[in-house]
């Protein structure tokens, strides 16, 4: 145990001086920038590049550049501008930086091609009545349904174009919940209901992200997308009156397998050095009848059957839609590159130019 605790103490005090002598070497480089000596500099700051701490790098290889822009050695400049971008992805160049720089930085492209997050949050479903079905006892009147929270859970990845346009992909968990109440003309007692379904969903949206000004930290985005659905589960727990009340009845016979709907969101992400958290909040608009038609009345299927003639429950004909907000957390997958170097957004532009090209 102590050999360790040596070893670490003398870990550190290596790092320290390796740390200190970067230091003074930036300080060196700088002054005899200062002082025109600017053949010097490559010599002063080659152990800092090595050995510096991720800050010190960035410093002395910003230094390094410019000082071969002003010596007129551009292919030095852009590999010595490339390594301090694989340094840091997220550099942006100050007002206070000369503008040679500025244009230097712009041969050049941190966005990343791809970047994956992981999303946990709460939904809010609520119900649009396509056509009330009743088995002739219910006060139409009376019927309501009742929006509930669920929870949502999903991880997927973007596809940049650039650093404002991208195509996202998710595959989604949601677990959907509301009520529905009725009541009987002969009967005070109100007949209520609570479903409970989940769903994978896939969904593909595009996305608009502001991209901000230099070392801007906040980011909103706004998206639009669509989204297919299986349905994993449906079920009902369900309450007629006080001397009917049963466990909970399956419901996927009678449902759509598979559902539609559109999507609409915004949402801010927040940049911690190289990693995002996002908030997102998102409206689902459903587009497909939850019932299928052909089996709701099929009671050959116990469930259905019990649902019908225990209960005196029917299915009405209706969508879902879902308010929801999640938290999360975004990985892109950084890649330091020329801008004519190939990414789906140039793909993109050269399969469209050669089609068009076809068309002429």
């Amino acid at each position: 145990m102590g050999k360790r605790f040596l070893a670490i103490l003398i870990f550190i005090g290596l790092y320290q001086f390796a740390g200190a002598q970067c230091t003074e070497a930036i300080t060196r480089a700088t002054n005899a920038f200062d002082a025109g000596h600017l053949n010097d500099i490559p010599a002063i700051l080659n152990e800092c590049v090595k050995k510096g701490s991720a800050e010190q790098k960035v410093e002395a290889l910003k230094l390094l550049t410019i000082t071969y822009l002003y010596l007129d050695d551009p292919y030095a400049a852009e590999n010595s501008f490339m390594d301090l971008l694989e340094v840091d992805p997220e550099f942006r160049v100050s007002d206070n930086d000369p503008i040679e720089l500025e244009y230097l930085s712009r041969k050049f492209i941190t966005t990343p091609i791809i970047s994956y997050n992981g999303k946990l949050g709460v939904n809010y479903t609520t119900v649009t009545l396509l056509n009330l079905n009743t088995q002739g006892n219910e006060n139409d009147n009376n019927r309501q349904y009742r929006p509930k929270l669920g929870f949502t859970a999903a991880g997927g990845f973007d596809l940049h174009f650039d650093k404002s346009l991208s195509l996202a992909f998710e595959a989604e968990f949601m677990y959907r919940s509301y009520g529905r109440d009725d009541q009987i003309f002969k009967d005070p007692q109100k007949q209520s209901e609570v479903r409970a379904e989940m769903y994978l969903s896939v969904p593909v949206m595009l996305k608009y992200t502001y991209g901000g000004k230099k070392n801007y930290l906040y980011f909103p985005y706004i998206y639009a997308g669509y989204s297919p659905s299986y349905t994993l589960s449906a079920y009902s727990a369900s309450v007629r009156n006080l001397d009917i009340e049963g466990p909970g009845i399956n419901l996927k016979p009678q449902m759509s397998a598979f559902s539609h709907s559109l999507i609409f969101g915004i949402g801010l992400k927040r940049r911690i050095k190289y990693r995002y958290i996002l908030i997102d909040f998102r409206y689902q608009l459903g587009m497909t009848n939850r019932v299928a038609e052909e089996k709701y009345n099929d009671f050959s299927v116990q469930d259905n059957k019990t649902y019908a003639f225990r209960y005196g429950w029917v299915l009405d004909d209706y969508r879902l839609n879902n308010f929801t907000l999640t938290l999360g957390y975004i990985w892109p997958k950084y890649k330091a590159r020329a801008k004519s170097t190939v990414t789906i957004q140039t793909v993109l532009q050269k399969w469209f130019s050669k089609k068009n090209k076809r068309d002429e």
